[in-house]
Parts: C-alpha cells; sequence; structure tokens
C-alpha cells in the first residue's frame, strides 16, 4: 500500500521514476481482469482474492494461463444444462396456438416516433413480432354450429339449404376429433363416462356410446398398420416382454379349467433403430403371446434376443431365442428384503450397480465393443458375486428355505440368462422398456376398471399399440392418428407407408399427388 501510495503522488505531481510505467500497466490488466470477473453471475470472494493478493512466485506464465482459461471454457461447456420447469415457456413451444398477425395503422417504416416529446421515425427492427400468448378454456373436443339458410319450392315442394363455407365437409367428426377421443381414452386414460360429463359441463354433448363408436372407427383404420407392425416384429432383433391382469367382464370362455385368468401382454420389439410397442389381451400368457409373433419370423434368420424376468409364464412353450433375463428383476428381489437382510442385500445391490455403472459408460459404443467392454468390466464382477452366495450356501450363512436363500437361488439359476449381455452383443442388460409401456396399462386398468368384452379389449390393443409406438420413436400421436384417418384408404392399400416412422414422408407425397390431380 505504501508503495501504491507513493506512485499516486508521483503521477499528481507528473513525476514517474523508472519501472512506474510497468506498475501502471500491470494495474490496469489487473482492473481489467477484476471487471472480467464480476460480470460473471458466479463469482466468489475466493476467486476474487485469489486474482487480487497472488503471490509472484506462484503468477502462472501466459501458456499457462492460456491452458488455464481452456481447461475453464471446456468446464463450462460440460456443464449440465438446467433442469427443466425452470423460467418462462417459450413462444415457440405452443406449437398448437392458434396464430393472429396483428397491425398498427400508425406504426409503419418512416412513420413519426408515438413518443409525443420525440422527433425520431420508426424503422425496420431486428425481431419480426413480439409474441403474446393468451389461454383460453375450452372443451377437448369443440364444436360449431352452422346455421345453413333452408328455402322451399312451391312448386315441387323440395327444401334447399345454403352451401356450407369452403373447406368444410359435411362431415360430423372431423379426424382432429376421432384423434382426440382416441388419445383421451387410450393414451391418458380418461374414461368415456369421465369425458363425457366433461363435454357436457362445457356445453358440447359427447355420450360415451358415441365416443365407442368413433374409437371403433379409427381401430378399423389402423388395423392394417397393426398386423404390418406384427410381422415386421417377427424380424426384430430384440424383444422384451412380459403381462400384468387384465379385466374383460365378458370374455370368450377359458381355454381349460385350468385357465381361467386374464391378462394383458406387452412386446417392445427393436427392429432395426426403430421400436414396436404391442399389446394382446385375452387369455394367454406372454410366453404364448411372443411365440405366435415368433411363428410369423422366416426360419433362415438368426434366434432373437428375448428379455423377460423369471416367470415360467414368459418362457413357455420353448421356442428358438437366446432367453434373457432382467437383471433389475433378480435386483428387486434383493430390495425387498434388504430391511432384514440388510448387509448381505446391499452387498448384492452395490455389485450390480458397478455393472450398470460399466454400463452407462457404453452409451456411445458399437455393440462389439460393448461387448469387449462388459467381458473385462461387468463380467468378474458377476462371476465373483455367483462364488460368493455359493460360499455363503456352502457355510450354512444363509438359509436356502429363507427369503434371502430364495433370492440366491434366483440369481444363481438364472446366471446365464442374467449375464447374456457379456454374451451376446447389444443384449441388454433389464427389461425395463416394456415395464414402462405396461404400466400405461396399469392406468388404464386403474381409472376404467374393465373392458366390456374381447372386441373393446381388442380396440383397445391396437389403439394403445399404435400410440405407445409413436412415443417410443418420440413421434407425435395425435398428428399422427389424424393423418391415419384421414388416408385411411391409402393406408390400407400400403400398410408399409405408414408405420409411426415414415408416414409424414408418404403424407407430402400424398399430398403433392392431389394437388397435382386435375
Amino acid at each position: 500500500m505504501e508503495q501504491l501510495q507513493g506512485l499516486l503522488e508521483r503521477v499528481r505531481q507528473g513525476k514517474l521514476a523508472d519501472g512506474d510505467l510497468l506498475v501502471i500497466e500491470k494495474l490496469i490488466v489487473l482492473d481489467i481482469k477484476i471487471f472480467s470477473l464480476l460480470k460473471k453471475k458466479k463469482t466468489t470472494l475466493k476467486a476474487l482474492r485469489e486474482l487480487v493478493f497472488v503471490e509472484k512466485t506462484t503468477q502462472a506464465t501466459d501458456e499457462e494461463t492460456k491452458k488455464a482459461a481452456e481447461a475453464e471454457s471446456k468446464k463450462e461447456k460440460e456443464k449440465k444444462p438446467p433442469a427443466p420447469g425452470h423460467g418462462r415457456i417459450a413462444a415457440e413451444k405452443y406449437t398448437g396456438a392458434k396464430r393472429v398477425h396483428c397491425t398498427d395503422e400508425e406504426l409503419k417504416i418512416g412513420a413519426a416516433c408515438p413518443d409525443k416529446y420525440c422527433t425520431g421515425h420508426l424503422q425496420d427492427y431486428s425481431r419480426d413480432y413480439a409474441p403474446f400468448i393468451r389461454l383460453e378454456g375450452q372443451p377437448p373436443i369443440g364444436a360449431t354450429l352452422y346455421e345453413q339458410e333452408i328455402f322451399r319450392c312451391s312448386a315441387c315442394e323440395r327444401c334447399f339449404t345454403a352451401k356450407l363455407p369452403a373447406r368444410v365437409p359435411p362431415e360430423k367428426y372431423s379426424p382432429s376429433a376421432d384423434a382426440t377421443i382416441v388419445l383421451y381414452r387410450y393414451g391418458y386414460f380418461v374414461p368415456f363416462n369421465r369425458l363425457a360429463n366433461i363435454q357436457k359441463s362445457y356445453g358440447v354433448p359427447l355420450p360415451a356410446s358415441v365416443q365407442w363408436q368413433r374409437a371403433e372407427s379409427v381401430a378399423n383404420c389402423l388395423l392394417p398398420v397393426f398386423l404390418y407392425l406384427q410381422l415386421i416384429a417377427a424380424r426384430g432383433e430384440t424383444m422384451y416382454q412380459d403381462d400384468t391382469k387384465c379385466r374383460i367382464l365378458r370374455p370368450l370362455p377359458p381355454i381349460s379349467d385350468k385357465r381361467t385368468g386374464l391378462f394383458t401382454t406387452g412386446l417392445v420389439i427393436e427392429y432395426g433403430e426403430w421400436k414396436i410397442a404391442l399389446y394382446t389381451s385375452g387369455r394367454k400368457h406372454a410366453g404364448e403371446n411372443a411365440a405366435e409373433l415368433l411363428a410369423k419370423r422366416p426360419k433362415e434368420m438368426a434366434p432373437i434376443n428375448k428379455m423377460s424376468d423369471g416367470s415360467n409364464m414368459n418362457n413357455s412353450p420353448k421356442m428358438a431365442a437366446n432367453l434373457l433375463n432382467c437383471l433389475a428383476h433378480a435386483r428387486g428381489k434383493f430390495k425387498k428384503i434388504e430391511g432384514t437382510f440388510t448387509e448381505a442385500c446391499r452387498h448384492v445391490i452395490e455389485k450390480i450397480a458397478e455393472v450398470y455403472d460399466f454400463d452407462e459408460q457404453t452409451r456411445k459404443m458399437t455393440k462389439e465393443q460393448r461387448l469387449d467392454f462388459h467381458k473385462q468390466n461387468s463380467l468378474p464382477i458377476m462371476e465373483k458375486l455367483r462364488q460368493w452366495m455359493v460360499e455363503q450356501f456352502e457355510k450354512k450363512a444363509v438359509e436356502p428355505n429363507d427369503a434371502l436363500g430364495c433370492a440366491f437361488d434366483y440369481f444363481l439359476d438364472r446366471f446365464t440368462e442374467l449375464t447374456q449381455f457379456t454374451r451376446i452383443a447389444g443384449a441388454p442388460l433389464d427389461n425395463n422398456v416394456c415395464e414402462q409401456i405396461l404400466r400405461l396399462v396399469v392406468l388404464h386398468r386403474n381409472n376404467s376398471l374393465f373392458y366390456r368384452n374381447d372386441m373393446g379389449a381388442f380396440v383397445g390393443d391396437i389403439c394403445m399399440s399404435l400410440i405407445s409406438s409413436c412415443r417410443l420413436n418420440h413421434i407425435d400421436p395425435y398428428q399422427y392418428l389424424i393423418a391415419i384417418i384421414e388416408n385411411a384408404r391409402a393406408v390400407r392399400a400400403k400398410p408399409e407407408n405408414w408405420t409411426p416412422w415414415n408416414y409424414a414422408l408418404n403424407l407430402q407425397k400424398e399430398l403433392k399427388a392431389v394437388a397435382a390431380s386435375p
């Protein structure tokens, strides 16, 4: 501080000594650094102290400073994006909003500034418009009442009505209305009666019986695509399967006296880069429904990788497939009894967590690289875990018939199926993707309680299969349903052109063909 005070006096007197210019230069550089540091949002007092009171012996060279700046820049880029749900929603996100362009006769290029105290004039701005979003209440399915004037001839007594506006077809239910009914019922699981009450409260009646008729007609449009997806699903590389309970009030008679249950099977098939979701409700278990699907698989193709839990219902009857079992399901057996057998269960859970950590590192690897990585890192962990369980039984540290012993038996009996990801390229670790689509079935059952008959269940399977397939492939199911309904005839002629992942391209072709026709 004494040196700085002396420098200040010499500057005021205009008598600079040797070396003062160098000190002044360093002070200006320091001032610039402090200013740039303060501009950052997350500047700490520690960072300021390190910048001001850094010792000469620890000062970095220009090259070291450059490297530190590059490292800091790289660190900034690698920062995780902010969590969703914070801040305002951008106007571009309101893709379904009706757009109204606002103009003002007084506001135009060259006009005087509206501020009476300003003498300037208006000019073009970098932004095209200032967005303003206004949200309004409306029923899920709206209605427009067209009052057509009507006249009757005095001679022939025929009645004549005025024409509807251009581009308004004489059909009561538009494709968007049908798509909304199906999406509310089988995509968001709002029962028909509940939606009918909502519509009635808005003054747009839509009885439950009418909703069912519209849903049935949409399922009829989707049926060709549903059947085609079954054909190509049989050619898939990996199949995920499981089932859950289903309620049908008036089902078909049971297959046998021993089979009285009702189930909804969920299948997810990886077909190239796409995923196909298929639902089947009825008397059959997941294994039987999977066998029916794989019966359509060409015999010359290699066996499919079939992922499920260890239940016999998922693997019977036997079929030509590489059986894989869900590692998350095996982990869940230890998670359930963790409170009773804490030490042993935590050991197993921690080891399985290490395997999942290794799998997370393989996200950007090829299938072959991923297989080699798991062989080197995950397989030794699983082998040691198996050996540890065998030793626990040999030492009689675990009772074979208690909950922990049963969990050990499940793991040891299915060890080969649980570790197929270390032998088969591209084999998954768990069945979570199938559990996710089955969760939708559970939500549907909790809201709607039951299907009335097998026909209702079949309609639900078709609609839910196409909606879930769209979601798995990040495609808007609402727009897809509208496209299928509007082009039902073309869909029935060539369903292969109207799968969720290629319908947009063929829709453009249809529109061009219509525009070119006389």
